[in-house]
């Protein structure tokens, strides 16, 4: 509202007087108000109960798979690999300041903002594996895949004793 002007706009785009104008605004304000008493609070229900989703089930490259990756990977293959996962310059900068005297510190930070960047449903084992195959080391991309297989296998078994 234009309180220094003498004319101003109203909804139709008429030009109003002072006085139209403050009585044309009370009736805006007071249908706001009405609005908004009528809308209220409202109340939401919740579920009762929550299933809760495992985090091994939801993605299959757990962290343990990925520090043994990490571990076994020399400098020159976590340099080949970072270029080919096609990440961020901000995610590299961020794993190298998390630990910057640990190579494998930094390469699981890399692999873990890699996996998070990823959608739920894609394949994340495999596309890792295909990216160490193209960085030179075929296997760890095998090995990779055979302690994937495994540890998808102990969850199913864990899984039909529960």
């Amino acid at each position: 509202m234009v309180t220094d002007c003498k004319n101003s706009l109203n909804v139709n785009g008429d030009v109003e007087k002072g006085e139209e104008r403050k009585k044309s605004s009370g009736q805006c304000d007071e249908r706001l108000k009405q609005t908004l008493a009528t809308v209220g609070a409202r109340t939401v229900c919740q579920p009762v109960s929550v299933k809760a989703i495992q985090h091994s089930q939801t993605d299959p490259l757990s962290d343990e798979l990925l520090s043994w990756l990490c571990d076994e990977l020399t400098e020159d293959d976590a340099a080949l690999l970072v270029t080919s996962l096609h990440l961020r310059r901000s995610a590299v900068q961020i794993a190298s300041t998390r630990a910057p005297h640990s190579l494998s510190k930094q390469a699981f930070h890399i692999l873990t903002a890699w996996r998070r960047g990823r959608s739920f449903s894609s394949p994340k084992c495999p596309m890792l594996a295909q990216f160490l195959t193209s960085a030179g080391r075929p296997e760890l991309a095998r090995e990779l895949l055979l302690r994937e297989a495994a540890n998808y296998k102990m969850e199913e078994r864990k899984a039909r004793e529960t």
